[in-house]
């Protein structure tokens, strides 16, 4: 599939990467023969960590050998401090999903300010559209809520007020854009609106009432905006979606695919 579809590494905008089992799920012998084969083919590694089943996961690869600044880690929200320094230390990446990492009996607080506070690459993802929500702003603002929480939980017991906070709305923004393409070592082509990268553009309307108003932009939109106020969104220079309305023949071939499988599923 490699020689065929991404001889050159890429394939219209698709990458290819492997998404392997990781410890907690296979054999020690299979991970290990997992991990050569996608280091032999030079392609990006993602596997599911630091949630609930799969504790060890990451002390167990550093005793084989196996971290590596290739290897992108999924969830993370129950890892231990010593998991996150091998992390950290090995160059490896975190895709923080809070919605399912909290809705989806994964653990407790997403991995956000401990792993940021290590400075270790980080970005948002979704983990699965069928459990939770499929957008950015979710993630960004469950993300910012539980982090603020989860760093005040202690004072708060105490009693104490905590004047302030360590993570700002940007510090979300960037992890939704700019720090979502350093995870795949894409920053050098999109995640930011730069000279001589590829047209990749969500434009907000930020006229809607609950948006317009005094104050930071970028604190507002992270805070209020959702994907009904997204008017435009251009990928790679091809507009997917204008007037909030997404555009080409495949919108209602996927909207015709999925109401065929509703209904034989319902027969």
């Amino acid at each position: 599939m490699r020689d065929e579809q991404f001889a050159d590494g890429v394939n219209g905008r698709l990458r290819m990467g492997m998404a392997l089992r990781g410890p907690c799920f296979t054999s020690a012998e299979r991970n290990a023969e997992d991990f050569a084969f996608a280091r032999e083919l030079a392609l990006p590694i993602s596997i599911h960590v630091g949630m609930a089943g799969t504790s060890d996961a990451v002390t167990t690869l550093q005793r084989h050998d196996l971290l590596g600044a290739d290897v992108n880690y999924a969830h993370g929200n129950m890892l231990t401090d010593e998991e996150f320094d091998l992390i950290a230390q090995s160059g490896g990446t975190l895709s923080i999903t809070p919605s399912s990492d909290m809705l989806m009996q994964f653990g407790t607080y997403p991995g956000t300010g401990r792993a940021l506070a290590r400075g270790i690459v980080s970005g948002f993802g979704i983990d699965t559209i069928c459990s939770v929500g499929t957008d950015l702003f979710s993630e960004m603002r469950l993300a910012l809520a539980a982090e603020r929480s989860r760093a005040n939980a202690e004072a708060l017991a105490r009693g104490e007020r905590v004047p302030t906070v360590d993570l700002h709305q940007r510090d979300m923004l960037r992890l939704a854009t700019l720090d979502g393409a350093r995870v795949w070592n894409l920053d050098d082509e999109i995640g930011s609106l730069t000279p001589g990268k590829l047209a990749d553009i969500a434009i907000i309307d930020m006229r809607s009432p609950h948006l317009d108003g005094y104050g930071d932009p970028v604190a507002v939109m992270v805070l209020g905006a959702g994907p009904a106020d997204v008017e435009t969104v251009i990928v790679g220079g091809d507009v997917v979606k204008r007037d909030g309305r997404l555009v080409g023949s495949h919108v209602d071939k996927a909207l015709d695919l999925m109401h065929q499988t509703r209904d034989r599923l319902r027969r």
